[in-house]
C-alpha cells in the first residue's frame, strides 16, 4: 500500500484515515463517537475532511493538557 499524502482539504474515509493517522479502524469509529467531524456521503457512507480531524485532534490534546 502507497503512502497517504494528505491534500490540506482532502476527503478520506475512514480505513484511509486510520492509515493516515496509524491508529487501528475502530479507533476512528470510537472518536467519530467523541464528537469528530464527519460527513455523510450519499445515505450510508461516511467521509471525513483531513484539516477538520486534524484541527479536532489539536483541540482534543490542548483540553486534556488544561485538565
Amino acid at each position: 500500500m502507497s503512502e497517504l499524502r494528505p491534500v490540506p482539504d482532502e476527503v478520506v474515509t475512514s480505513e484511509e484515515l486510520a492509515v493516515l493517522l496509524k491508529v487501528s479502524p475502530s479507533t476512528v469509529k470510537r472518536w467519530r463517537g467523541e464528537g469528530m467531524p464527519w460527513h455523510p456521503w450519499g445515505r450510508r457512507l461516511v467521509r471525513f475532511r483531513v484539516r477538520e480531524v486534524m484541527c479536532w485532534l489539536d483541540e482534543q490534546d490542548q483540553h486534556e493538557k488544561a485538565a
